[in-house]
């Protein structure tokens, strides 16, 4: 061969048979699909595997878990919702807007407006770059 692909020919191996003789070891099955029998594993060697430091490093780390504040001691009514909105000063600004129907239009095509519904302030944004979304 004068390019072989790999540096090892099975055929450069002193005591290689050729395809056409196979081993006559009566243990040697072609159907086997490279199963090894539990009696077999004296023949089994056993191989070497590396890790990186990094890998090492993310081993010890094991997973974090994520920090989640509880749902339960922050709940807060609607009722609250609406009482706190209104004892708010800073959003006077914007249930004026809300009563009057102003819309603000920033950047080029954006608008955003605020309303009230059932007792509660809402600002809505429109742009033609998002789509319209609902949220339930």
């Amino acid at each position: 061969m004068n390019n072989p692909v790999y540096g090892l020919i099975i055929g450069n191996i002193k005591g290689a048979r050729d395809p056409s003789d196979p081993d006559p070891d009566p243990k040697w099955d072609n159907g086997r699909n490279n199963e090894v029998e539990e009696n077999d594993t004296h023949d089994l060697v056993e191989g070497s595997a590396v890790q990186t430091r990094g890998q090492v490093q993310k081993e010890k780390e094991k997973y974090k878990t994520l920090k989640v504040t509880s749902i339960t001691d922050n709940f807060t009514s609607v009722d609250d919702m609406i009482v706190a909105q209104n004892e708010d000063a800073t959003l006077d600004k914007y249930r004026e807007y809300a009563n009057t129907g102003v819309k603000k239009f920033t950047g080029q095509q954006n608008v955003s407006w605020f309303v009230i519904e059932d007792g509660l302030l809402f600002r809505y944004f429109q742009s033609p770059k998002v789509t319209q979304l609902e949220m339930v």
